[in-house]
């Protein structure tokens, strides 16, 4: 709504400008009519001194009237643009919030899908055939029974890519997926390994980067982790690591998929975007490829929004809350801003605003 008052105000400027002129330029014909009859009733000696008052009156009209145009035009278009550049900020306000508001919402729905996603990690952690495994290493059986148990966490959901179990000394013990090179890879060390080591309690967890697997064709992946602890929810030490290898570039998708079309306020051409903590691109509704930098400005802040050309951006920030100082996201929509034409369109007065003085009016008469 405060775009088309603008365009609206816009409008009124331009044609309150071209009636003023159109004014000016009578009262000019009017001042030049009326030396006209001046001349005219110098020639004509006595029988004219009559008329030469009446032109004299009328070239006085004319000037006054000439003035007025002039002060009408420099007050009421002067106020006109004034108030134009109150409805921008208006404009940049109001909707700059709104779609603020938007990609908070698709920020925060897209942080607590991770978060849910996050149980299936830790009731894993907890089973019997997963503790028993990471206690007695040698053991074949129980090595057999905790695959197959992994195995049924894929069997009920295909976001799921792999999971793997590693021992307190970073050595990977079991893999869904045995690839040499993988399971020669020693995790000691890593952030996310030795934070799932020193967890405090079972239900700890992490889930801290976006990137793309070279073990897995370089797919965009998101790994949850947590440790694994000799005897479950009711503690004691911990006796390896659980990683579950998400399907990032599937759920990203259904997002934004899902984002375009839940939002009534959304229209078409915007663009969603998901970025990382560095302002990657991890998730786009226009296809963008994965990792491209995002120009974001303001990226020191957590929410708002600007314009840039004739497009207005908002963005939102968050992180994924589980202790850690995990997964970091932002959600930014980028939309169009619809051309004064578009907007007088809406108002019903594109066409008007077009024509000629007068045209519009004798049209309709």
């Amino acid at each position: 709504m405060p775009r088309r008052i603008k365009a609206l105000l816009d409008l009124l400027e331009d044609e309150t400008g071209r009636y003023a002129a159109a004014s000016d330029a009578i009262a000019q014909q009017t001042k030049m009519l009326a030396l006209n009859a001046t001349i005219e009733a110098a020639r004509s000696g006595e029988a004219g001194r009559g008329f030469a008052i009446v032109a004299q009156e009328v070239k006085s009209l004319a000037t006054s009237a000439s003035n007025a145009a002039s002060d009408f035009r420099q007050t009421i278009i002067d106020r006109l643009s004034r108030s134009t550049d109150i409805v921008d900020e208006l404009v940049d306000e109001l909707e700059g919030a709104r779609l603020a508001d938007l990609a908070h919402a698709f920020n925060d729905l897209a942080l607590r899908g991770i978060s849910e996603r996050s149980i299936d990690l830790r009731i894993l952690a907890t089973e019997p055939s997963i503790r028993s495994f990471l206690q007695d290493l040698a053991d074949v059986e129980k090595k057999a029974a905790a695959r197959e148990r992994l195995r049924m966490q894929f069997a009920f959901s295909d976001f799921y890519r792999n999971a793997f179990l590693v021992s307190t000394d970073g050595t990977i013990q079991l893999s869904i997926e045995e690839n040499p090179t993988f399971m020669a890879f020693n995790l000691k060390g890593q952030p996310q390994f030795e934070r799932a080591i020193h967890t405090a309690s079972a239900d700890q967890w992490s889930a801290d980067e976006i990137w793309l697997n070279p073990q897995g064709n370089d797919r965009p992946c998101v790994f949850f982790v947590c440790g694994v602890r000799e005897h479950g929810l009711e503690g004691g030490d911990v006796i390896g690591a659980l990683y579950l290898e998400y399907d990032w570039g599937r759920y990203a998708n259904s997002l934004v998929a899902v984002q375009g079309m839940l939002h009534q306020n959304n229209r078409k051409g915007d663009r969603f975007l998901l970025l990382d903590k560095d302002d990657n691109i991890v998730g786009s509704s226009a296809g963008d490829s994965f990792g491209t930098h995002y120009p974001l400005q303001k990226s020191g802040e957590k929410r708002g929004s600007y314009t840039l050309g004739q497009k207005s951006i908002s963005f939102a920030r968050g992180e994924i809350e589980n202790g850690f100082g995990g997964l970091e996201l932002c959600s930014v929509i980028e939309r169009e801003m619809r051309s004064p034409e578009e907007l007088l369109a809406v108002l019903g007065l594109g066409d008007e605003s077009d024509r000629p003085d007068g045209a519009a009016r004798d049209k309709a008469a």
